[in-house]
């Protein structure tokens, strides 16, 4: 059963914690469904991608950076001997402005009769 999951958006660099469930069908077509637990789950989110291991309900969580060109949030259990792999995405939503340009550092400027000056700045 394809696990549903959260979050839909976040703000763009943000750390978010990636939910999903992962159950299997307990009996014939109309049987319910039941939690999977101690199955690994891979979230992808844009560039970023974690895993997490689902618990006694079925629960997986990991937490993501954010990336700027995240357009879709999937979980993967790739699936073992006994229950087929599955996927499921849902539609994400990248929130804010996404500014990772590193500080920029400016040389001061020092009087003259201090340790040294701006001239100073790389000669021996």
């Amino acid at each position: 059963h394809p696990p549903p999951m959260t979050p839909p958006s976040a703000a763009c660099l943000s750390t978010i914690t990636a939910r999903a469930t992962l159950e299997f069908k307990t009996g014939p077509a109309n049987s319910p469904f039941g939690p999977l637990p101690g199955k690994t789950i891979v979230f992808t989110l844009g560039s970023s991608t974690a895993s997490g291991v689902t618990n006694a309900s079925g629960v997986a969580s990991a937490s993501l950076t954010v990336p700027q060109t995240a357009s879709s949030l999937s979980a993967t259990f790739a699936g073992d001997s006994t229950y087929n792999d599955t996927t499921s995405s849902i539609s994400f939503t990248v929130t804010g402005t996404c500014d990772n340009t590193p500080p920029v550092i400016t040389p001061m400027r020092f009087t003259p009769g201090r340790l040294f000056g701006s001239r100073d700045i790389g000669r021996v």
